[in-house]
């Protein structure tokens, strides 16, 4: 991340992140212990037949979601093209830069805006993951803009199957 070369600012944002992230971890082990019994009656990793249940159960939404990432490729791949290098001011739709910051791997050395310091810290490191795979940065930001979209309609699909 060549930490020498940010400001003290990054330097501060990213010790706070990581001391807050270790500070639950250690509060979480604190608290509930590593309790091995705990593992096994199912409080912490569900059973397998709840696990199949579940997934019976939300089934419909689990395709309602597949859906819509297809769909969301699909327009991703076909409007949001890398070769468009411009920020449009009005929806903040500056592709290529969003494209590089969450996926490619020399974006350590792009700006970043005030307003989103968690790019480094949420989308970069699902970007690089999905980079590693694909070997492509603009596929990588598609995978991971649809996948957050479907997870999205999942997501809805629970909170919304109940009141049906």
């Amino acid at each position: 991340m060549m930490l020498s070369e940010r400001s003290e600012l990054d330097k501060g944002l990213l010790l706070f992140f990581l001391s807050c992230a270790l500070t639950f971890i250690f509060y979480s082990l604190w608290s509930e212990g590593t309790n091995v019994d705990g593992l096994r009656a199912g409080r912490i990793l569900p059973r397998m037949p709840a696990v199949r249940e579940n997934i019976r159960d939300n089934a419909a939404g689990m395709l309602l979601a597949f859906f819509f990432f297809l769909v969301y490729f699909y327009i991703g791949s076909h409007i949001n093209q890398f070769v468009f290098s411009h920020t449009d001011n009005l929806f903040d739709a500056d592709i290529s830069s969003w494209i590089k910051r969450i996926a490619d791997p020399d974006a350590w050395n792009l700006e970043m805006r005030s307003p989103h310091p968690f790019t480094y810290f949420i989308f970069r490191p699902f970007g690089w993951f999905l980079y590693l795979i694909t070997q492509d940065p603009s596929l990588s930001a598609r995978l991971l803009n649809t996948g957050a979209g479907a997870a999205g309609v999942f997501l809805a699909w629970l909170l919304i199957r109940p009141l049906a």
